[in-house]
């Protein structure tokens, strides 16, 4: 399977962030934000049975998607909802939601592969753009 990496790219309706397949740059995938309609509860359900049956990349896109629903909540005045993810005018913006999507895939990568889960407060933070130092441990 071809390792995929979140970024920017610019689509008909907007900036979006993107799974993007690091070996052809232009096989981009589902956006961030195409499980708005979903409900909290199914995709939290959802990304409980990826951790219970180790799909690390369903758990991954799970809590990618979970941080960017609460991401949006607070600073995503802009971002509109497409059925096929969120998108936005302002490359800027789209650049803010991609490094907290990040992050939050590195939070949700230390958690599948069972090391120390992360506080409460750097969980917060990490929704909210925070990066973690280099070499910084929970």
């Amino acid at each position: 399977m071809a390792a995929l990496r979140l970024d920017v790219t610019k689509e008909h309706a907007g900036y979006v962030v993107a799974w993007i397949d690091s070996d052809d740059e232009h096989d981009v995938g589902a956006w961030v934000g195409q499980e708005n309609a979903t409900s909290q509860k199914a995709l939290v359900a959802k990304r409980e049975d990826a951790l219970s049956k180790r799909d690390r990349d369903e758990f991954e896109y799970c809590c990618v998607e979970l941080g960017a629903r609460a991401w949006r909540l607070e600073h995503g005045s802009e971002l509109v909802c497409l059925a096929s993810g969120y998108t936005t005018s302002s490359r800027s913006l789209a650049l803010k939601l991609r490094n907290t999507v990040r992050a939050i895939r590195k939070a949700a990568r230390v958690e599948f592969d069972g090391s120390t889960t992360w506080p409460e407060w750097a969980k917060a933070a990490a929704e909210n753009g925070w990066v973690p130092p280099k070499g910084w441990k929970p």
